[in-house]
């Protein structure tokens, strides 16, 4: 079986979350046939820049001149330049699978290629607290502009992956499976001794829904939890301007740590870990990770609904909505650390039986040959 796999990300990184599941899904497919990559990067140049991929494949720089109407209209000419440096034309393939929906869709695809879109980070949502802010509302209009176009483009192909169940009830004229994130790794064992106070956040912060979730935790629900345990301290891991770590620092009670050497050492200290993401799209890896140290973990019905089917709240994690619930499970955590350490041992067992890379290969294969099978 001759397979190309079209993406925005190369599958040979694992610095961030969309880099690993590239990798696995390429890994998958190279268990099914001959894998072919092809790199499709948005960069500001005038005309498609080609270049080698390392170590297999070829990447092309792709203006993002383009009016956002026209982003997913195939790019005819650029398809035959790419058909020509392939090892072979994209007619000859027998399944194309695209990473995220904009990068498959730059190609023209035959009908008779069966064609299969992974729709990772496919519906984003806001938080009402953001979109108070007037900046916050454009691009709220401009991503609902762009959700809608996306929609109709799902017609184009035979099926999908998506990473959530709420996603993929927003498209259910697709042929599709739940194909969730998995994290980055899971620790063989998962050794804990955690202080008794501290609050672990995990996330990058240049991300606006984590950046957004610290500024809630640290006004809304730190200082009702220091009210009645003082020495409790909330900390924040995660690549951050200079700025805002400082900022940050600077408030009692708040240990922004920015960038750490091992982040087990950080999940074993522990005495709870957080999640409070009140928008985005996709799914919180960060919550896997955390379970997958066996922390206890408190997060919220946005960031747990990616995750419902397999952690049920009061025997995996804790659930929480406004920030007195939140509040209130968490000291319930430090406090408890007996009930916190069964919470994280028994959440570490579901991420090792359905978030491992083992299963995500195999159904991603599964459904492959299924969709296959139908076609034939």
């Amino acid at each position: 079986m001759r397979i190309l796999l079209v993406s925005p990300i190369s599958p040979y990184g694992q610095s961030a979350g969309g880099q690993l599941r590239t990798r696995l899904l390429m890994e998958a497919l190279e268990e099914m046939g001959e894998v072919d990559i092809l790199v499709l990067r948005q960069e500001d140049k005038a005309e498609p820049e080609f270049s080698a991929l390392e170590p297999k494949g070829i990447q092309v720089a792709l203006s993002e001149s383009r009016a956002w109407h026209r982003r997913y209209t195939p790019r005819i000419e650029l398809s035959e330049r790419i058909s020509r440096a392939l090892p072979q034309p994209i007619a000859d393939y027998d399944i194309i699978i695209g990473r995220y929906l904009w990068s498959i869709c730059q190609l023209v695809i035959p009908a008779k290629v069966t064609s299969v879109v992974d729709l990772d980070d496919f519906d984003y949502r806001f938080s009402q607290a953001s979109l108070m802010r007037p900046a916050v509302i454009k691009e709220w209009l401009q991503r609902r502009l762009s959700t809608q176009l996306a929609r109709r483009q799902l017609s184009r192909f035979n099926a999908g992956f998506f990473v959530s169940e709420r996603d993929r009830a927003c498209s259910p004229a697709l042929s599709s499976v739940l194909l969730p994130n998995v994290p980055g790794s899971i620790p063989a064992q998962a050794q804990r001794n955690p202080d008794g106070n501290s609050i672990l956040f995990v996330g990058s912060m240049w991300y606006r829904p984590n950046h957004e979730a610290a500024e809630w935790f640290i006004a809304q629900v730190l200082p009702r939890i220091r009210a009645r345990r003082p020495e409790a301290h909330f900390v924040i891991v995660g690549a951050a301007p200079h700025d805002l770590l400082a900022r940050w620092a600077a408030i009692p009670g708040v240990e922004a740590r920015g960038y750490v050497d091992s982040l087990a050492d950080t999940y074993a200290s522990a005495g709870v870990v957080v999640a409070p993401i009140q928008s985005g799209g996709g799914t919180n890896i960060k919550i896997l990770e955390a379970l997958a140290y066996a922390c206890p973990c408190v997060t919220n019905r946005f960031s747990h609904s990616a995750f419902s089917h397999h952690l049920q709240p009061g025997q995996h994690l804790l659930v929480a909505n406004d920030a007195n619930a939140f509040a209130e499970a968490c000291l319930q955590m430090l406090a408890e650390p007996g009930r916190g350490n069964a919470l994280g041992q028994a959440a570490r067992e579901q991420i090792i039986h359905h978030y491992d890379p083992t299963h995500f290969r195999e159904q991603a294969q599964a459904f492959l040959r299924t969709t296959l099978a139908n076609r034939s």
